[in-house]
């Protein structure tokens, strides 16, 4: 049985996530910042983080590179939410425990909610494997 190349699995995770964040910015845009993604190394408890930054306006999504293609798209989902969820304007404030289970709220799992189900049951997943196809071609 051939074994896969772990930096090859690492290249595909990469592309599909980066396919899964250009869908996210297209059907959920937020045009008053800009938003970027990145992967880095793990940081302690954390297996992705949204930062704000003030002028100009902008968030980065970080996702730990370590994570598998499932894992990273789940995580850049919960932390897209987290944009959407009270403007995103909360995140810069996050300094305890406490700040962090606020963000947390009922908007946030509002938005998650609907993130994950237009991704997953409304066309997502197949827009996503799409896009995939048409760059092979």
């Amino acid at each position: 049985m051939k074994r896969s190349n772990p930096k090859v699995e690492r290249l595909r995770t990469i592309r599909h996530v980066r396919r899964v964040f250009g869908w996210l910015l297209e059907t959920f845009s937020q045009r008053r910042a800009r938003i970027s993604m990145c992967f880095v190394p793990a940081r302690q408890g954390y297996v992705g983080t949204c930062c704000y930054k003030k002028a100009p306006p902008r968030f980065t999504i970080s996702l730990d590179r370590t994570l598998d293609t499932n894992e990273a798209i789940s995580t850049l989902l919960h932390e897209y939410a987290h944009i959407l969820a009270n403007g995103g304007a909360a995140i810069f404030k996050v300094k305890t425990p406490e700040d962090d289970a606020a963000l947390h709220d009922d908007e946030f799992y509002q938005m998650l909610g609907d993130i994950e189900r237009c991704y997953y049951y409304d066309g997502g997943v197949e827009a996503c494997a799409e896009k995939s196809r048409d760059k092979r071609k």
